[in-house]
């Protein structure tokens, strides 16, 4: 009986063995409760150790080791509650709710990582982390999409600083933007919170970031009239830079700062109908000549004129002069040709005294305008040579011909985009130079005319679609207690040396600088303006001279403050409607200060909300 019994346990953990080799860990452990039950049934030595040998033999599908089933497995356990203890409260519940803005940003010293929910804003896209989730506060698992890396402007003390975020992580179900303490602290970053703001400070000590305590939550201040982190499209950025070539727009990612693309652009003749309209030509003009080795050695001029219409200043020439080793452009506006030495002698002074060097050569075609006595005793006097073109070759002046059709074309584009009238020629070309000298060229090995004179690379960040509305800040003391503080205008330039804006008045016909401005440039939001003729005579500017400084060689057209200038209101359909809406506001405030003076003061306060002052 003992060896049957052996026979059959033997039997039943041989068949035990293949069915767990075919099935799995259910079968065996029937096997194992057979065994056991014969051992206890009839108390052999020999049973037991069947048993044992049995247990030995089965391997874990999980582990792969053996001794235990998957079932009694805890591998995976231990691995889940480590995962579980790093992810737990990576961001607090609140943070999921409807009542957030994706366009800002909050720190958060609860988060874990950077998060946020906008994955076009990110760079250096990664997808390593994708289908992995991080557990909320509440253990909500929520997954990731990406990770990456982000520059956001923020604003402390009217200062702004670029500040990049490394390893952001895409939420998309997130509904703002986490800054967490931890990483920023553990990247040497020192976070200081206050009863009521954070403050956050980089390694050296600097404070780069400010945010304020409301709602429970410390918002960061960000730059208001600056795109924080969204990666601006490559479209908006081809009509930043007045429509310039997708080539060069791809190549100046590395030429400039302040200029991101998600992917390359490509955008031709035929995609932009703007580029077809004010580009189109029959044959190129061909390369001649080599190219001088430094600056100021060869300087290319060229008057192109008389324009249409007078500008705003008043001029109908244009006259420019290029570098030949930098490509480096100025533009001084004229009002007839004559004026064409007095500007080359204001050009010679400014650059000679910022590159010290000389002049050494001018080429120019045979205009009367270069070609006269006083023109040129004033040349030989200052040992400079001069090189004309032989009659009907202006391909010998080809630098020159084709930088005028190249900045004419790109103003024409501008002009056509902002749907502007011609009198805004002058303010166009100037913009176009300005943009021309931050823009990388293939003769220069992808660098711009701005690091081939300054030796540093420009920041483009500040540029804006010519054409745009802006609300210009009203300074206090040019406003009473009840006036609005901003007012509409029209961007027509940028300024020389600061990173301000050429501001059009369409009220008072005047071009102001304000650096105090929202442009509004994702649609065509431009002010209705009539044309120079229809303009009172007693509002004209007049031009200004070519300004270099430190950031620029391009000119502008004079800012006039004056504010006694008069205007026909029904020549302006857009002014007139404005102010009868100020009108109507004003009486209705007039209306409401009768009743203000029979009620409370919390009456007072909805008086207030209610007229929304």
């Amino acid at each position: 009986m003992e060896s049957g019994n052996g026979t059959n346990g033997m039997n039943d953990e041989s068949n035990g063995a293949l069915v767990s080799g075919y099935r799995g860990w259910q079968h065996s452990s029937t096997a194992r409760k057979s065994m056991v039950s014969k051992t206890n049934n009839h108390g052999g030595q020999h049973g037991m150790t069947l048993s044992t040998k049995a247990k030995k033999e089965i391997k874990c599908y999980r582990c792969k080791q053996t001794g235990h089933y998957k079932s009694q497995c805890t591998a995976e356990v231990s691995n889940n509650k480590r995962n579980e203890r790093k992810q737990t409260n990576a961001f607090s519940t609140v943070f999921l709710s409807g009542k957030f803005n994706n366009q800002e940003w909050y720190v958060d010293s609860g988060a874990s990582v950077h998060l946020t929910p906008n994955k076009q804003w990110l760079t250096n896209v990664s997808y390593e982390k994708e289908g992995q989730t991080i557990i909320v506060a509440d253990k909500t698992k929520v997954p990731i999409a990406c990770s990456g890396d982000i520059k956001i402007s923020t604003i402390v003390n009217d200062c702004s600083f670029d500040v990049d975020i490394k390893n952001v992580y895409c939420i998309p179900k997130l509904t703002t933007n986490l800054l967490s303490v931890s990483q920023l602290i553990n990247k040497g970053n020192n976070v200081v919170f206050t009863t009521n703001a954070c403050e956050i400070y980089n390694k050296k000590c600097t404070l780069v970031a400010y945010a304020l305590l409301k709602n429970g939550v410390y918002k960061l201040q960000l730059q208001e009239n600056m795109s924080a982190a969204a990666i601006i499209s490559g479209e908006l950025w081809h009509r930043r830079l007045g429509h310039i070539n997708s080539e060069c727009l791809n190549k100046m990612q590395n030429a400039v700062d302040g200029l991101t693309l998600k992917e390359k652009v490509d955008i031709t003749k035929s995609t932009c109908t703007i580029c077809c309209e004010g580009k189109q030509a029959r044959l190129p003009f061909t390369h001649v000549g080599k190219r001088s080795t430094e600056v100021l050695y060869i300087i290319h001029t060229d008057i192109c004129g008389p324009m249409e219409c007078e500008s705003i200043g008043g001029s109908k020439y244009f006259i420019l002069f290029v570098d030949d080793f930098s490509r480096m452009t100025a533009i001084y506006f004229l009002k007839n040709k004559n004026d064409a030495l007095n500007s080359f002698r204001e050009y010679k002074v400014l650059v000679e005294n910022q590159t010290n060097k000389k002049i050494r050569i001018i080429r120019s075609d045979n205009g009367r305008e270069f070609c006269n006595a006083e023109f040129n005793d004033y040349l030989k006097k200052m040992g400079i040579v001069h090189q004309t073109t032989c009659p009907y070759t202006p391909e010998q002046n080809g630098l020159c011909e084709r930088m005028n059709r190249t900045l004419v074309e790109k103003a024409r584009c501008m002009l056509f985009d902002a749907q502007l009238s011609k009198m805004f020629w002058a303010e166009a070309t100037n913009t176009a130079v300005y943009l021309h000298n931050r823009t990388g060229l293939s003769i220069l090995q992808g660098k711009t005319p701005y690091e081939m004179w300054h030796s540093v690379k420009p920041d483009i960040s500040h540029l804006r679609v010519f054409g745009s509305m802006v609300m210009v800040h009203i300074a206090k003391e040019k406003r009473q207690k009840w006036d609005k503080k901003a007012k509409k205008g029209i961007l027509v330039g940028y300024v020389d040396g600061s990173k301000g804006y050429r501001v059009y008045d369409p009220v008072k016909n005047v071009i102001t600088t304000s650096r105090d401005v929202i442009v509004v440039e994702k649609e065509n939001t431009t002010i209705a303006v009539t044309e120079k003729e229809n303009v009172n005579e007693t509002s004209k500017g007049t031009d200004q001279p070519s300004s270099v400084g430190d950031d620029t060689l391009t000119s502008h057209e004079k800012s006039t403050n004056d504010s006694d200038s008069e205007y026909a209101p029904s020549e302006y359909e857009d002014v007139e409607e404005s102010l009868q809406e100020t009108v109507t506001i004003k009486r209705e405030f007039e209306t409401e200060n009768n009743l203000i003076d029979m009620v409370s003061v919390v009456n007072k306060m909805s008086v207030f909300k209610k007229l929304e002052i």
